[in-house]
């Protein structure tokens, strides 16, 4: 026998009609471990090692990196083959900054000026 319902009425009854059809055990077993799950959670106000803390946000920012540059769909010898070429570049970057500043820093004034067409630096012009 179907039972039609109008527009205002909920398809099912109140929640209190569905919890105490619910079996004493299953009530037990569900505050029984809710409880420890509600204590375990990471997101809790309890205070972590501050070791734990870094380690984490690194695993964080290295699955955004995947998920970002698509790496997570390679095998492991592909992104070894893309993470070492990523941190070459990265530490050839640093070492460019370190040891040649005035090197990079006209470099990146000529690439403004070809993009932009204009000179970051004033140019004397002794007569």
């Amino acid at each position: 026998m179907l039972r039609t319902t109008n527009e205002n009425e909920p398809l099912c009854g109140p929640l209190t009609t569905l919890t105490s059809q619910v079996p004493a055990a299953m009530n037990e077993c569900i505050d029984k471990y809710s409880s420890s799950i509600k204590s375990s959670a990471p997101w809790s106000s309890q205070r972590q090692n501050i070791f734990r803390r870094a380690y984490n946000r690194v695993q964080l920012a290295y699955y955004r990196y995947e998920v970002t540059f698509g790496l997570y769909v390679l095998t492991f010898n592909e992104k070894l083959v893309v993470n070492a070429f990523a941190l070459t570049v990265i530490s050839l970057v640093f070492w460019a900054l370190l040891y040649f500043p005035a090197l990079v820093y006209n470099k990146g004034d000529d690439l403004i000026w070809l993009l932009t067409g204009h000179r970051n630096q004033q140019i004397d012009i002794v007569s």
